[in-house]
Parts: structure tokens; C-alpha cells; sequence
């Protein structure tokens, strides 16, 4: 009797745990910049679902941000980018890029202005201005793909933090000898005392310089590159590649 009395008082103990642990708070470190991997994840998902899997997120107090993609078919991905209050969903965007290319989203960083900018890649360009990235970035430092296609490419974009609606863009990638556009991958995101945005990659032959001509690069790619934007993403205020001048 007394071993069944003690087994309920531990398991009384137990729930009781976990509807504090339910009602607790989710770690509200602030974290300014991530780049990760990209992730799939659905539009209404546990926000400890989105941490238990690992999608690439920032948080400042109760306010996070988690990016990644949808499979929306066999042989397509499309971009997803979500913001929660206090573990609840204020808005999830997945009308950025619906074409026939892949694209994805795999970074984020929150400057101290309450800027917010993500990071997605994609492969080239299928149908219309209306279903990708170009229509965002008409004023941008890159405002398309570019030639070529198949070479994973950048997208640099400021997010609006009430509704998600991407204010400013830029596509980012590197040149190859006859002209076709070449891949870049963002490893790191920050931010100078100005608030303007500096994007670390990795790019392949051959990186640009902020007049968007390519690089005279030698070695082996790829180039450690930096390369640092204004606020709206229209201007290069700096670039630097190892290796390349």
C-alpha cells in the first residue's frame, strides 16, 4: 500500500513538473544572427517543434524568427519564413518565391534598429518576376539571377517584422569566366556600428567588387568573401576575397 501511495505522489510530481516546464518560458537569450542549414517545417508548428528539429531561428525576448523551406512537391522547394510572440504564430510567409526553381531559406540576423534580414538561396530563374525574388529587388545592388542557371545563389532581404513583407533585396553571386552567374553560400551575418549589414561567404570563381565586376582571383575556390551593404541592400560599401583583388 505504501509502495502505491509513494507511486502516486511521484507521478503527481511529475505532471506537475511538466506543466511548469509547458508554462515556462522558452530560453529568451538574445541571439542577433544565425546562418544554418536549411530546414523543412509546415506553417502551424509548436514553436518547441521548430527548436526540437533544429530550424534556423533568432530570438530577442519573446519575439523569435525561424526560417527554412516547404517541399511543396517531389522536385520543388519554396521558402518559408515565420515570426512567434510568446511561442504563438503572428505570421508565416510562403509567397516569396512560388516557381518552378528551389529556393530556401537557411539565415537571419536583428539589428539594433529592429531590422531584421534573411538569407535564402535559389538556382536560377523560371517564370515570371511575380513568383521570385526580382520583384523585390528592382532597386537592389543585383536585381536577378543573372546568366546561367544551376549554381546556388544568394538573396539578401529586409523583412518587415510586423507583417513579413520583404522592404528591400538583393540577389549576390559570383561570375564565371564566360559571364554566367557562379555560387556563393553565406556563412556569417553582422552588422557595423552604422547598422549597414555585412554578409560572410563562400564564393566560387570569382567573387565581385562593389562596382559588380569580378574579382582576379587565383587558388582554389572557394574565396573567404566579405562583402558589406547599406540598409536597403542597393549599395556595396565594401568587398574583400582571399586570394582575389
Amino acid at each position: 500500500m505504501r509502495r502505491i501511495y509513494f507511486t502516486m505522489i511521484l507521478l503527481i510530481g511529475i505532471i506537475a513538473c511538466q506543466e511548469e516546464s509547458l508554462q515556462t518560458p522558452i530560453n529568451e537569450a538574445e541571439t542577433i544572427s544565425q546562418v544554418g542549414d536549411a530546414k523543412t517545417f509546415d506553417v502551424v508548428m509548436d514553436e518547441r517543434d521548430l527548436l526540437d528539429r533544429g530550424i534556423t531561428s533568432i530570438r530577442n525576448g519573446s519575439i523569435s524568427y525561424y526560417i527554412g523551406y516547404q517541399q511543396v512537391s517531389s522536385n520543388n522547394q519554396n521558402p518559408i519564413l515565420s515570426r512567434y510572440d510568446d511561442g504563438i504564430l503572428t505570421w508565416s510567409r510562403t509567397d516569396y518565391e512560388t516557381s518552378g526553381d528551389d529556393s530556401k531559406g537557411y539565415g537571419l540576423a536583428w539589428d539594433s534598429q529592429n531590422n531584421l534580414y534573411a538569407v535564402f538561396s535559389c538556382t536560377g530563374t523560371q517564370g515570371d518576376e511575380s513568383t521570385d525574388f526580382r520583384r523585390f529587388a528592382k532597386n537592389g545592388w543585383l536585381t536577378s539571377y543573372g546568366q546561367g542557371g544551376g549554381k546556388k545563389i544568394v538573396i539578401i532581404a529586409k523583412i518587415n517584422v510586423n507583417s513579413g513583407d520583404v522592404e528591400y533585396a538583393t540577389y549576390l553571386h559570383g561570375e564565371l569566366s564566360n559571364g554566367n552567374s557562379n555560387s556563393i553560400s553565406v556563412t556569417s551575418l553582422d552588422f557595423d556600428a552604422e547598422n549597414n549589414i555585412i554578409v560572410g561567404a563562400n564564393a566560387w570563381f570569382s567573387p565581385r567588387r562593389i562596382d559588380r565586376v569580378k574579382m582576379e582571383c587565383s587558388g582554389d575556390s572557394p574565396f573567404d568573401y566579405s562583402i558589406t551593404f547599406t540598409e536597403n541592400l542597393s549599395t556595396a560599401l565594401s568587398a574583400t576575397a582571399s586570394g582575389c583583388q
